[in-house]
């Protein structure tokens, strides 16, 4: 039996029992346009890239869900399944704002922790950070399109995705996003720079809406 929680363009995440455990497998969907052999190479490339910066973070104290178990050929990831809400749920909920306020400030530290050491998440969404239900750290999931870079305008463009994902799911996005700067700032030494790219963006963003 699985369950599954996400089938998007380019795999699937399902939660399912490995040695009477839960665990959440990721399968990279293969892709009838392409070249069988490239796409099983496509496959590999990434899984292994993703492979990698789950377990470069963890190194660095930020908590990514542990690897039980990976097949690169296939595409496959086999990892712990944390137990707990994701931080969109926390909002959806209206959990208390000095909670939420709590979690923000620490999502923005970790946040910061990844952008000092090159690590760019690539999509820093709500949906893609829990909250452990018994230990209350923040987890972080779906490193998909994480990447390695230092490029500032990259960092700011993770900071851009979480603050607009969060403009969608509630009214206190503003007091949110100071929390979370606040921690930002407090582990990354380039934050005001990021930060201010960042602000540019949105401006930009503002002129093509119109």
């Amino acid at each position: 039996m699985k369950r599954v929680l996400k089938i998007g363009a380019e795999a699937e995440v399902y939660i399912t029992k490995f040695l009477g455990y839960d665990v959440v497998v990721k399968r990279r969907l293969s892709k009838p346009y392409r070249i069988p052999e490239v796409d099983k190479m496509i496959r590999e490339q990434r899984t292994k890239r993703e492979l990698r910066i789950m377990h470069t973070v963890k190194l660095m104290g930020v908590n990514a869900p542990a690897v039980i178990f990976s097949d690169m050929e296939n595409g496959i990831i086999v990892m712990e399944f944390v137990r707990g809400i994701s931080l969109k749920e926390a909002l959806d909920e209206k959990k208390p704002k000095e909670q939420v306020l709590k979690f923000l400030k620490r999502i923005g530290e970790l946040v910061g922790i990844l952008h000092k050491n090159d690590i760019i998440h690539g999509d820093l969404t709500p949906a893609n950070i829990i909250i452990d239900d018994d230990t209350k750290d923040v987890f972080f999931i779906d490193f998909g399109l994480s990447e390695v870079s230092r490029e500032l305008r990259l960092k700011a463009i993770d900071i851009h995705v979480f603050k607009e994902s969060l403009k969608t799911l509630t009214d206190e996005y503003e007091t949110y996003m100071l929390a979370f700067i606040e921690g930002y700032s407090k582990t990354f030494p380039r934050s005001s720079e990021v930060l201010k790219i960042e602000h540019e963006i949105e401006k930009m963003g503002r002129y093509v809406k119109g």
